[in-house]
């Protein structure tokens, strides 16, 4: 029993102590490199999806666990240029109802969660949940940022 409580205290003190891996470089200044080119049509702003979480997840050496963080850093900041975008869009044209445009966001935002939360159920739990739940979210907010980035102005 004292072997058994010295491992478990061994494990504990080993996995609290910070290590190189605790510090993951996502670098979104990527993503926004990719979606703030002057010339961004929507096709090429698609094509940015990845720009953050691929070169994070290779730098990370792959895996469940970097998947899952490397494309939860690319969904943020997918989430960070929709608020930028949706304060641009009312900027830019005063006859905009910030206040309706909110309540879309927040509408969408919902449903968004909810659509993710069913395709990462479909996986059945397991490492795939998660990563599936992260993925889908990264690309539904990128659809909604564009949206909004190439919005009439």
């Amino acid at each position: 029993m004292r072997q058994w409580i010295c491992a478990l205290a061994l494990i504990i003190a080993a996995s609290a102590t910070p290590t190189a891996a605790d510090t993951m470089e996502t670098h979104p200044e990527a993503l926004r490199a990719c979606v703030l080119a002057p010339d961004a049509t929507r096709e090429a702003l698609q094509q940015c999806g990845g720009a953050q979480a691929r070169p994070c997840i290779e730098a990370e050496g792959g895996g469940t666990m970097s998947e899952a963080l490397c494309w939860n850093a690319e969904a943020e900041t997918w989430n960070a240029l929709i608020t930028e975008a949706t304060n641009a869009l009312t900027e830019r044209a005063s006859y905009r109802d910030p206040n309706r445009l909110k309540r879309a966001n927040t509408t969408w935002a919902a449903w968004a969660d909810a659509e993710c939360e069913y395709w990462a159920w479909e996986e059945g739990g397991g490492s795939g949940e998660q990563v599936e739940r992260v993925t889908c979210a990264a690309r539904l907010r990128a659809h909604r940022a564009i949206d909004l980035m190439l919005a009439p102005r």
